[in-house]
């Protein structure tokens, strides 16, 4: 435990000073149940965020090959709705990358939208899925990976305080609209006040299932990140993420002839900053789109 305060402080220190992400007068007021504090993700229609994530570390294939791999994606966020038990989301990837060996490849997703609701757990409940993207299947199921760490920690139905853990097995959704089960567990390492609003930092793991391709052939397997995230207590927003992200590839039932693939020791650090005033993801549909 102590540890994990240690990398709280940490997190705290290289915090951005001087940025509120909307007006505060627009901002709900934090639930609280004596001196815990209740997360409900109730964000601001309109209300954008630019995130950068970047990962770091090791490709490992066949258990013996050990490469470097570095990538990074830009990715904004908007609130294109909200509703009584949802909120509908416009996530639209902006740029990005992956290099291993000294070899660049550029993401195929950018320049799409991806049109996600949300509960008020912070799970994703669906997935509105162009026909035309839902029959891509890229390298690393990137839109996948995304929408999950954009909403990494689940909001249980009770008060959190320092010390509070809970876990879920949640159904969900991936990038295509599959259904998927989510596996989680979380501990709360306390609250700050930062930019005058309260902040909970939050230790996430979780097991998100993926599926794509790689050498031509089809793959599946699991991405476990496990990081600390902070998150905005009136909105249910995450502020930014640090961590650690594993992942296991493997071929898909009926491939033959592929070894397994490892992402091992991958630093992921995923940062938020407020999106231009009234801005929304290039070419997002409506809210309302099915």
């Amino acid at each position: 435990m102590a540890a994990r305060w240690l990398a709280f402080g940490a997190l705290l220190c290289t915090l951005w000073p001087g940025r509120a992400s909307v007006a505060q007068s627009d901002l709900p007021e934090v639930e609280r149940t004596a001196q815990r504090v209740r997360l409900v993700y109730r964000p601001i229609v309109g209300h954008v965020q630019d995130f950068h994530l970047s990962l770091a570390g090791s490709l490992v294939y066949n258990e013996l090959n050990d490469f470097a791999l570095r990538a990074e994606a830009d990715f904004r966020v908007a609130v294109l709705g909200i509703d009584a038990e949802t909120a509908t989301l416009g996530l639209h990837v902006r740029s990005g990358f992956y290099e291993v060996l000294g070899s660049r490849t550029g993401l195929d997703c950018v320049g799409e939208t991806l049109v996600v609701k949300v509960g008020r757990d912070h799970c994703i409940r669906e997935v509105v899925v162009d026909p035309r993207l839902a029959a891509k299947r890229d390298e690393l199921d990137l839109r996948t990976i995304l929408i999950h760490l954009s909403t990494l920690v689940d909001f249980p139905n009770k008060g959190l305080k320092a010390g509070s853990t809970w876990s879920g097995d949640i159904a969900s959704v991936d990038a295509r609209g599959n259904a998927i089960r989510l596996l989680t567990r979380n501990e709360c390492l306390g609250e700050a006040r930062i930019d005058d609003r309260t902040v909970l930092a939050i230790h996430s793991m979780a097991q998100v299932p993926v599926q794509g391709r790689m050498g031509g052939r089809d793959i599946e397997g699991v991405v476990a990140p496990e990081l600390v995230v902070e998150v905005f207590a009136d909105t249910g927003e995450i502020r930014q993420a640090s961590g650690t992200i594993g992942a296991r590839l493997a071929p898909a039932r009926g491939e033959r002839l592929f070894k397994a693939v490892e992402l091992r020791d991958v630093r992921a650090e995923l940062v938020g900053r407020p999106g231009a005033a009234g801005a929304e993801p290039e070419g997002t549909p409506s809210a309302t789109a099915r």
